[in-house]
């Protein structure tokens, strides 16, 4: 079976990723939260410092270092603008971790109807919590807003596949590069 045999799951697939993209590159200023501005204003004060750990910045709970911060901070600097900053960073590492659970899915022999199933409810935004002022629902915390477990989840998905790599027997260049990734993460 081929994708075009799946034209309502694709066109469904299609919408959420454009609604994604406009929502992290030209409304992420609408979706302030506490949680969010400290993200943006870590990336900020990132750039302006040209260094991860800022001088001024009191830490809370995280070094912020597996969030889309590590990324929109250069982005900052390239756009001046912190919320596309923070939207593209987040929009590619969101890439990221669809790669990473396509290439999951390939070794587990799924079909293409399954793949595009297990896609669409991934990217489904899921009902939120009702505070729109510090929205910590599924969504934001993945895709948008400040998207504080996209990392986090691409590194466990990222072990996984390269448990999978080694179960198969694949010696490949992907999968030492995975397990180097999957260190480094780690040791974050």
């Amino acid at each position: 079976m081929t994708v075009k045999q799946h034209p309502v799951l694709c066109l469904i697939l299609f919408v959420q990723i454009v609604l994604l993209l406009y929502l992290n590159l030209f409304k992420l200023d609408h979706f302030l939260g506490y949680d969010c501005s400290v993200y943006y204003l870590q990336a900020i004060e990132m750039w302006k410092q040209r260094t991860m750990f800022p001088s001024n910045w009191v830490y809370q709970t995280t070094l912020l270092l597996d969030s889309p911060v590590i990324l929109a901070a250069p982005l900052y600097g390239l756009f001046n603008n912190i919320f596309v900053a923070y939207g593209v960073s987040i929009s590619i590492l969101s890439c990221i971790f669809f790669i990473v659970v396509l290439g999951i899915m390939k070794r587990l022999g799924m079909t293409v109807r399954a793949k595009l199933i297990a896609v669409v409810v991934l990217l489904t935004p899921f009902a939120g919590n009702s505070d729109a002022s510090n929205n910590l629902s599924y969504y934001p915390m993945m895709y948008f807003a400040h998207g504080a477990y996209i990392f986090k989840i691409i590194i466990i998905f990222l072990i996984y596949e390269t448990f999978l790599m080694i179960d198969q027997q694949e010696s490949t260049v992907i999968q030492k590069v995975s397990i180097i990734c999957s260190v480094v993460a780690f040791l974050f």
